[in-house]
């Protein structure tokens, strides 16, 4: 009984990150666009299986990614990928169960219920495009290999003294006002 209030609330939030990107889709779309008033029902369709194997396809290719960075030991790459790797399977099941009504609304010649459906689709297929471009941005500038990634940390102050209050304190060339430093009094 548990796992299926999780699963409820996993697909609501799926579905709600599914809607959530549907902004930034409706910006650079025409409606005819969106909801696929221009296709006809078997394009229709077959941009419902496209997405479904486009999303299917993607995760496959970040998987890799993903796996590289864990060979790698790139902590900061791993965390990036697994973030956008996440994205992408909550978009999986919702284009799913989206196609797999496409295709009974196709099968009842119900229109609306296509153009819903397919916006569905239009919306999983942009979002999950996003994901994967700032997954590969993750790894560089073509969403190669993962290497290394190397952080540098530069601490300025007066490290030389043998007091530890000393560490980190501005230096003597420090530019900040001798007012910033005053108590209001």
């Amino acid at each position: 009984m548990r796992s299926i209030g999780f699963n409820r609330k996993l697909a609501a939030a799926a579905f709600g990150l599914l809607l959530a990107g549907s902004a930034v889709a409706e910006e650079t779309a025409t409606d005819d666009e969106r909801y696929g008033r221009t296709l006809n029902v078997k394009q229709r369709a077959d941009f419902g299986q496209a997405t479904v194997n486009e999303l299917g396809d993607r995760i496959s290719k970040l998987q890799q990614m993903v796996d590289a960075a864990e060979a790698a030991n790139d902590v900061v790459k791993l965390n990036c990928l697994s973030t956008e790797m996440t994205k992408l399977e909550a978009l999986v099941q919702p284009a799913a169960t989206a196609k797999g009504a496409l295709d009974g609304s196709i099968a009842n010649e119900n229109r609306d219920l296509q153009e819903f459906n397919f916006n569905k689709l239009y919306v999983a297929r942009a979002q999950g495009s996003d994901a994967f471009a700032a997954a590969e941005s993750c790894v560089g500038k073509d969403g190669g290999v993962p290497g290394k990634t190397n952080v540098v940390v530069r601490v300025q102050g007066n490290q030389s003294g043998s007091n530890a209050s000393d560490y980190g304190s501005a230096s003597d060339s420090s530019t900040r006002p001798p007012d910033a430093s005053s108590d209001g009094s």
